[in-house]
């Protein structure tokens, strides 16, 4: 039996405790592999979410003396931990088996100094407060959950499911894993290394003025062959100068942009289809091999790899 401790604090974002909670009890359906402890951050035991639900936990942490298989830490960016808090983390952190957080915990991670020289991430909204406060932490925005050593931080509230989700997964095996995503209605079991959010909406704050619309277009066309010129013809300015404000702004070319957009195109053909590759390649406008090396690069595994995993 693993015990799987809970460190809350009031107001919580819920489903930063609810979402994980429900993949370890969905998983004791399976077998009974865990036990789920929830301990308070202050001596009221009554957490308060931020829809006004309020939710008992099982102890004050300083008064908790049981077993902790994995910790999990969830954040609260409106408050800072107590002296106390951090010194009972730092002390459990050298006999568990594994230290996670959800969404903003990694900002209690990182001041308790767990994070030092690590790779973690972060909800994408509070990337730059993570970055002035600690710059010692080798911070990946890009990730919806990392790993370094036994140190996991995840990015929001979903992510929190995925993280959890894959530590059952380290358990026992990717088919219990995934029986209880089938069980959940959880359509996509996303690794790591999959993105916080989609290169279209990654953009779209950015697209203004004579950039708006261009990556609906670009995912219109996807198939054709589209060059430099083109783009800049359909924003209504000249090949250089378009190349040119492209990078200044999304701090990449336009060619590059292009790519990424078709990369992501076979990856949503992959989990959504049964087109073979080939099929893929033709529908997202680049030769058969030419995307097959551009896909391993940007996911870091093969299509073949990536269509076993989530589809």
């Amino acid at each position: 039996m693993r015990t799987i401790v809970f460190i809350a604090h009031s107001p919580l974002q819920g489903l930063d405790i609810f979402g994980p909670v429900e993949i370890f009890t969905a998983a004791n359906f399976y077998k009974e592999n865990y036990k789920i402890v929830l301990l308070s951050s202050s001596k009221s035991r009554t957490l308060k979410a931020k829809s006004g639900i309020t939710i008992e936990a099982h102890q004050y942490f300083k008064d908790y003396k049981g077993p902790i298989d994995t910790l999990i830490v969830t954040g609260n960016p409106n408050a800072r931990p107590s002296k106390e808090l951090l010194e009972w983390i730092k002390l459990k952190f050298k006999t568990t088996r594994r230290l996670c957080s959800v969404c903003t915990g990694s900002f209690i991670l990182a001041e308790a100094g767990i994070l030092k020289n690590k790779k973690a991430t972060t909800h994408w909204m509070w990337e730059q407060s993570f970055k002035d406060q600690f710059k010692d932490v080798e911070l990946d925005i890009s990730s919806i959950w990392t790993k370094d050593g036994k140190v996991y931080t995840s990015a929001g509230v979903s992510t929190g499911i995925d993280l959890a989700l894959a530590l059952v997964e380290e358990d026992f095996g990717s088919e219990a894993a995934l029986q209880i995503a089938k069980g959940l209605v959880l359509f996509l079991r996303r690794s790591g290394n999959q993105k916080q959010f989609s290169q279209m909406l990654l953009n779209q704050e950015k697209e203004k003025d004579h950039f708006a619309n261009l990556t609906l277009w670009l995912q219109e066309n996807i198939k054709k062959d589209i060059s430099v010129e083109q783009m800049a013809q359909y924003v209504g300015m000249s090949s250089r100068n378009f190349s040119r404000q492209f990078k200044f702004i999304f701090n990449y070319g336009p060619a590059e942009h292009l790519r990424k957009l078709r990369i992501e195109k076979a990856q949503k053909l992959l989990e959504g289809s049964n087109m073979d590759w080939k099929r893929i390649s033709t529908l997202c406008g680049m030769p058969n091999e030419a995307l097959r090396r551009a896909f391993i690069r940007e996911t870091g595994i093969s299509p073949q790899d990536y269509k076993k995993r989530y589809k």
